[in-house]
């Protein structure tokens, strides 16, 4: 599999946002957990550059500033200037040497400081012997500091670069000096100039920061990163939701809180999609079992559902999903194991839940996972699962019933039998075909009821499933 294949429609999409013109502000928001950070470092990628956009049009410099809350404002500085020449260093970037004679280095420094040199010679305008000689030493004072900063300006740029690491380390304190800032600068000029590439900060995990100094910070960046350091572009990364709701905690429900924020973006906020991630990653994981018909459309549909649901509202993210391993599951009992004394195996239920058991652990983490979701949705009722009264119908035809109610059909094939939803009595029969089971009835349901009590007859036929050993 090729590595962030899951990624490829989503990095297209970015690409384009980046390109759009005078965009350069990018505010990227997207949960924690969705994979944002896997997928800002594929699209830094020269094989995705290449694949994309048939070049390697960008270079960039990804920067995590959760510890500089303890710093004050200029600390700040210091910190990103720091980060940004460790990212120079580690992408080995070729430094160079400049050539300065004594001579260029003397008249710009008499541009910047004429009184100091200068008032001397006033001073001893017209006095001969000992004063003469005392306008001779000042004199050499001066033409030492200028073969100082000839030195200076002849360093290699690495070798400033270096020494600055080494006086961040050694000091206390974080101190400025502006030759290093006009330094990066103009390596990020010559890179961009030679290499044809335009250089962008990545700023990322933005909503980690201390909320008490989050919005101090965000300003930092907001007035010094574009202008100070010369990128052609910066990405600020963070959950929009997550900074909003820090900051009407912070300031009050009635703040402008995208007034503030329209600083850090150029065109438009960039909302990651994992929902199309999640379907292509869905889809590269059915290519792997090796009976691809173990799942057909409608099983891909409903762990999409279940999926985007648990992720949009926290309680997987899509690291745990990641961490599903194909060969693994394909070994496990659940698929292959044919029992004669069952249909279990048959049950599409069976298939998405151990899909669900090997993202959290094992059956325990499952239960303990649907119980806290239960929970959540008793107090959240307005954020089903499905979109639609169809969805959940089918759902409970195909996934739910067959287990629910195994007693009642005991898994006989065109088996007949009643289930009761409050008052309301729905007849089903029992279906089949080669690979599956599922309830059929004509009979009208109850959405509002099967959305209440949706959760609740998930862990039932988990628990079924368990007391069966299937999970």
């Amino acid at each position: 599999m090729k590595e962030h294949f899951f990624f490829d429609v989503e990095i297209k999409n970015f690409y384009d946002h980046i390109a759009l013109e005078g965009n350069s502000r990018i505010l990227f928001s997207a949960p924690f957990g969705v994979g944002k950070t896997t997928f800002l470092k594929a699209i830094a990628t020269e094989e995705k550059q290449k694949e994309h956009l048939n070049s390697t049009k960008y270079k960039f410099f990804h920067l995590n500033p959760v510890n500089y809350s303890i710093s004050t404002n200029e600390d700040v500085l210091k910190s990103l200037k720091y980060d940004i020449i460790y990212s120079l260093i580690e992408k080995g970037i070729q430094f160079q040497q400049k050539d300065f004679v004594f001579s260029d280095i003397a008249l710009a420094y008499v541009k910047k400081h004429p009184t100091e040199v200068l008032a001397p010679l006033f001073v001893y305008t017209g006095k001969t012997g000992k004063d003469v000689f005392e306008l001779y030493k000042d004199l050499k004072k001066f033409t030492d500091k200028i073969e100082k900063l000839k030195s200076k300006a002849n360093e290699d740029e690495g070798e400033r670069l270096y020494e600055y690491l080494n006086m961040m380390k050694a000091s206390d304190g974080l101190y400025e000096f502006d030759i290093y800032t006009d330094t990066i600068t103009q390596i990020l000029n010559r890179i961009k100039e030679e290499d044809k590439q335009e250089n962008i900060l990545v700023i990322d995990d933005l909503d980690r920061i201390d909320p008490e100094h989050i919005f101090r910070l965000l300003n930092v960046f907001s007035a010094h990163v574009n202008n100070k350091f010369g990128f052609d572009k910066v990405v600020f990364v963070c959950d929009l939701e997550n900074i909003k709701s820090i900051y009407h905690h912070l300031y009050g429900e009635g703040t402008d809180f995208y007034g503030y924020m329209d600083k850090f973006y150029s065109d438009h906020i960039y909302n990651f999609d994992n929902g199309t991630v999640l379907k292509m990653w869905i889809e590269n994981k059915i290519r792997e079992l090796p009976n691809k018909n173990i799942f057909d459309q409608g099983d891909q549909e409903c762990l999409f559902d279940i999926l985007h649901y648990l992720i949009k509202n926290d309680f997987i993210n899509f690291r745990a999903i990641e961490k599903v391993d194909t060969q693994k599951m394909v070994k496990d009992r659940t698929f292959f194991r044919h029992n004669n004394h069952s249909r279990f195996t048959s049950c599409a239920f069976l298939k998405i839940c151990t899909i669900l058991k090997y993202m959290v652990g094992d059956t325990e983490a499952l239960l303990d996972l649907l119980h806290d979701i239960k929970s959540f949705h008793q107090v959240s009722i307005d954020k089903s699962i499905f979109d639609d009264s169809n969805r959940i119908v089918g759902f409970h035809k195909y996934y739910i019933v067959p287990i629910l109610h195994v007693d009642a059909h005991n898994w006989r094939r065109d088996a007949t039998f009643q289930a009761a939803y409050g008052a309301l009595r729905v007849n089903y029969k029992l279906e089949s075909s080669p690979s599956t089971v599922w309830a059929e009835t004509d009979d009208p349901m109850n959405i509002a009821n099967l959305q209440l009590e949706f959760w609740s007859r998930f862990i039932t036929c988990v628990n079924r499933l368990d007391e069966n050993r299937l999970l």
